[in-house]
């Protein structure tokens, strides 16, 4: 009899099983083209692909030694090419590559199924990157693929591929329950489960820590999204989403950078007029700041809020990441650190003279206030225009926008403004950040994209504080007051409000449908942490457990309800005894205790012609019984009616 399990996997339903392999590993694969070094994603699809065509040409199959060189080389080239040597993306590129080299060595089903238990691991490290919900169903369907393969590599009979699907399918159906209970009681860790992740990623749009002319205006041609919030309360109106990020304070005059200086944490919490509680979800920036609403006051990360009122996290943000913070629209004044006023008044080394005179002209005869109402009426009074699609300056971007171009975006009418307030003797800082939010009514939370990118100022005011004043608006007020879109005429950016249209609201509720989901995925998946664990635990009547006593429970209730399952199986699979035989050998344990006993191979007639001759009495009043069984047991009379009366009548046997 020919053995299926090893015949060579030339065979047609062996190269079927071969090239789904391949498939599914290639597409479980792919998302790492974006994380790891090309040259071992190009390793894999190679060795993939050059199995792929010794399913068909079994010659080229390699052996021996050169399974071993070319074992090697991949091992040294993942050691030389890998920059840090020790790091996740180091490990993850080589089990990569031996996942490649494994595909090349497969000869039977067995090799198959190690290679299939290898793609599982590939799947997880997938989300040491990414792990978004489009990219988990992907992964999931991935993952049912590879368990339908073992499916049928473990099948005695041919089947079709719909069939192992449908199993594959059941059996995680069946699991589901379990993962739902040891994803929700699984202890938490002071955050995520899924925060354990790699920082090793190429740098991403958004935000930059320095701020030159247009480094803003190219986030507006971006729709990607920023981040999102969820209010506990009212949702603010569109001129008070002001989300804050880095703060600039010095500059050469060509470009702003924040200060080390100010980079110290907050010594004394200001004194909040009114608060704001609200929960963001931000999207990975690779930086170490994280957004909040103006002004910052508590956030739960890991973070500190600067003297700047800079939100700063104790490490980049790698991967989406949930915090609640609460913002207090004003704070009351307080009086201004030298240091502040130093760095506030700090200029460049050199300044145009008209530039100069042009500040030192409002100054004659004017409070702080005037001269920030004068320098608005400036933008506001001449010829400027808002635009995405602003000239290109040279060496002092600030003189040629205030008197040539007057052409630009926030970060030219920001940068501009600070410098002006400098130069009249008034403390300014550069704030970026992001203006406005979506609001998704599918889900009552603000989507914040980064073409919401903004730049703004904030002048110190004596008996005011540190507030703050957007020269944009002066311009564009379109940009401040509406939630707008953006078109272009000529080298003109402008304002129009979204179209009505149906087919428009068609796909725009369709948009926000689709990021609802999104959000409840990053809400009750990713950003499910320990205090949203201890209010469900609440919730459900176990705000009690601790966290020891919620791990000893995470892994009690697994196994409680896997030896259930188990004693289950067995109790199904277990023979069912005959009631008649049951109460037959029940009989012969009582005649035993008698002192009378029946071998094991003895029958029931010849048991009893051997009581006839030494127990003659008893095998008398056994013969009724010895028949009756005799005839049930291996006869035609087994009917239900005849066995109880036998099971009766050997419970009511006496002697």
């Amino acid at each position: 009899m020919a053995k299926s399990n090893l015949s060579p996997l030339q065979q047609t339903p062996q190269r079927h099983l071969l090239l789904l392999l391949i498939g599914y590993l290639a597409v479980g694969v792919s998302p790492h083209l974006f994380n790891l070094n090309p040259l071992f994603i190009g390793l894999f699809f190679v060795f993939a692909g050059f199995k792929a065509l010794i399913a068909f040409y079994p010659r080229l199959q390699p052996r021996g030694l050169w399974l071993l060189l070319l074992t090697l080389t991949a091992f040294a080239l993942v050691i030389l090419r890998s920059a840090p040597l020790v790091s996740s993306e180091t490990g993850i590129s080589l089990l990569l590559v031996m996942a490649g080299l494994k595909l090349l060595e497969i000869r039977q089903r067995r090799d198959i199924q190690f290679s299939i238990l290898l793609g599982f691991f590939l799947l997880i490290t997938v989300f040491l990157y990414e792990d978004s919900m489009e990219m988990a169903l992907l992964m999931l369907a991935v993952g049912l693929g590879l368990i339908s393969l073992l499916v049928q590599i473990n099948s005695l009979s041919p089947r079709g591929q719909l069939r192992p699907l449908r199993t594959a399918l059941a059996f995680s159906l069946q699991a589901l329950p379990l993962t739902l209970l040891l994803f929700f009681l699984f202890p938490r860790l002071g955050g995520p489960l899924w925060a354990f992740h790699s920082t090793e990623k190429a740098a991403r749009s958004g935000l930059s820590d320095s701020v030159t002319p247009g480094s803003i205006s190219n986030l507006i041609l971006s729709k990607e999204t920023a981040f999102r919030a969820e209010f506990t309360g009212p949702i603010p109106s569109p001129p008070q989403r002001y989300w804050r990020g880095p703060v600039m304070w010095r500059t050469d005059g060509l470009s702003w950078e924040r200060s080390q200086q100010m980079m110290q944490a907050q010594q004394h919490p200001p004194k909040p007029t009114a608060q704001l509680d609200y929960r963001v979800f931000l999207e990975p920036t690779d930086k170490d700041w994280l957004i909040l609403l103006d002004l910052p006051a508590e956030v739960n990360q890991k973070a500190r809020i600067t003297r700047d009122f800079q939100v700063i996290a104790e490490t980049p943000v790698t991967k989406t990441l949930a915090y609640t913070a609460t913002s207090y629209p004003s704070i009351a004044a307080s009086e201004l650190d030298p240091a502040e006023r130093d760095l506030g008044l700090q200029l460049p080394s050199d300044v145009s003279p008209r530039v100069r005179a042009l500040a030192e002209g409002w100054r004659e005869n004017s409070s702080d206030a005037e001269i920030v109402a004068k320098a608005l009426a400036h933008f506001r009074q001449n010829p400027f225009v808002y635009t995405l699609r602003p000239p290109l300056l040279g060496n002092d971007p600030t003189d040629e926008f205030l008197f040539e171009t007057q052409r630009g975006f926030c970060e030219h009418y920001a940068t501009s403004f600070t410098l002006l307030m400098r130069l009249a003797g008034i403390p300014s800082r550069l704030v970026t950040g992001y203006l406005g939010g979506e609001l998704n009514p599918q889900g009552d939370y603000l989507i914040v994209r980064q073409a919401d990118a903004h730049a703004w100022s904030e002048v110190w005011l004596q008996g005011q504080g540190w507030t703050r004043i957007d020269p944009t608006a002066a311009v564009a007020p379109e940009r401040v007051e509406q939630q707008l879109d953006t078109d272009f005429a000529g080298d003109r950016a402008i304002f129009v409000l979204r179209p009505s249209a149906f087919t428009d609201r068609l796909m725009r509720n369709l948009h926000w449908g689709l990021d609802a989901l999104n959000m409840s995925w990053y809400r009750w998946v990713i950003g499910y942490d320990r205090s949203k664990q201890r209010n469900l635990l609440s919730d459900i009547g176990l705000g009690w457990l601790h966290h020891r006593a919620l791990g000893v429970l995470a892994f009690a209730i697994p196994l409680s309800l896997l030896g259930l399952y188990g004693l289950h199986l067995y109790l199904r699979e277990r023979p069912r005894q005959d009631p008649a035989q049951q109460a037959y050998r029940q009989l012969l344990r009582r005649l035993e205790k008698r002192g009378i006993s029946k071998p094991g191979w003895e029958g029931p007639r010849q048991f009893h012609q051997r009581l006839q001759q030494s127990h003659p009495n008893l095998a008398a009043q056994l013969q009724p019984l010895l028949a009756a069984y005799i005839s049930i047991r291996y006869g035609q009379d087994g009917e239900k009616q005849q066995t109880d009366s036998f099971v009766k009548a050997c419970r009511e046997f006496r002697y």
